[in-house]
């Protein structure tokens, strides 16, 4: 009796390591979804390449993050090379932008420890400058513009936000959903990465769904995130126009120029490594 039991847990191991072996190979896939056992999010093939790509997101994220402080670096080292343009003119060619755009009208200023308000009648939105920091954005919440005296380069380029906010309808909508974009492009990209394990014609509902998205799954994270992407650069160049109509100093167009090209390429990086993560990937998994 203790000898059956005995080869019973020995043959019982030997399956569990027979079955672990073809796991581990490939043949047996893993599913995403019970319900679901055609979907597979994950493959074994090729493992280490496949655990691997995960090392571009983070490569792409410290890229996106050595750009933001470039692009920093750059405000500050314009207006010290450049003493004849100083933070001042700056901020009044912005407050003449949001009368101009119809924005604001009788601005009214008022000081704070930390900040200078600009605020009117028409309420449409305030002005902050703060004095310290480097806050660069438009809330359409709580109906501001915030920037720093650090980030007064940036000011065109958020009222470009403020105008897409007051007087456009599509371009209003997209913006609102900013900072959504991302998820949003990393799900899809994450659904579609591998094609359902079912055969051609047998797939489930959510096995034919992440056959499409694994078909046009090179395209998708820059797709999904387009949105952000048109936003961002309809605000610049809002921006840059109003400083050639009103015949800003060239050094300081230029210097917007750049400093708004630098941003855009932070918003660029997340598709574009999502882009060559999914080209490894496929590659390695020759799914």
């Amino acid at each position: 009796m203790t000898k059956i039991i005995s080869q019973n847990i020995v043959l019982s191991k030997n399956q569990n390591s027979i079955q672990h072996k073809k796991n581990h190979a490939g043949a047996t896939a893993i599913p995403a979804f019970k319900a679901y056992p055609d979907t597979q999010l994950y493959s074994n093939t090729d493992e280490e390449t496949v655990k691997n790509t995960g090392l571009i997101f983070i490569f792409g994220l410290a890229l996106r993050n050595a750009l933001k402080h470039l692009s920093d670096k750059m405000f500050t080292s314009y207006f010290s090379k450049n003493p004849n343009i100083n933070p001042e003119q700056l901020k009044q060619i912005g407050l003449n932008m949001l009368v101009d755009k119809g924005l604001m009208s009788n601005q009214r200023l008022i000081k704070t420890p930390t900040a200078d308000i600009y605020t009117d009648k028409l309420k449409k939105l305030n002005l902050i400058i703060e004095k310290t920091g480097q806050n660069a954005h438009f809330d359409y919440i709580n109906k501001e513009i915030k920037v720093s005296k650090n980030t007064l380069l940036s000011l065109p380029h958020e009222i470009g936000h403020a105008v897409q906010e007051h007087s456009t309808t599509i371009l209003k909508k997209l913006q609102r959903f900013r900072g959504n974009y991302t998820f949003l492009a990393l799900l899809l990209y994450g659904l579609g990465r591998n094609k359902s394990n079912a055969p051609d014609g047998k797939e489930s509902f959510i096995g034919k769904i992440q056959n499409t998205l694994h078909k046009y799954n090179l395209f998708i994270p820059l797709l999904a995130f387009s949105p952000e992407l048109i936003t961002e650069f309809v605000a610049s160049k809002i921006g840059i126009d109003y400083l050639k109509q009103t015949k800003a100093p060239k050094t300081l167009i230029n210097a917007a120029k750049k400093h708004y090209a630098i941003a855009f390429c932070t918003y660029l990086a997340l598709p574009l490594f999502a882009i060559l993560d999914n080209l490894i990937y496929q590659k390695a998994t020759k799914n």
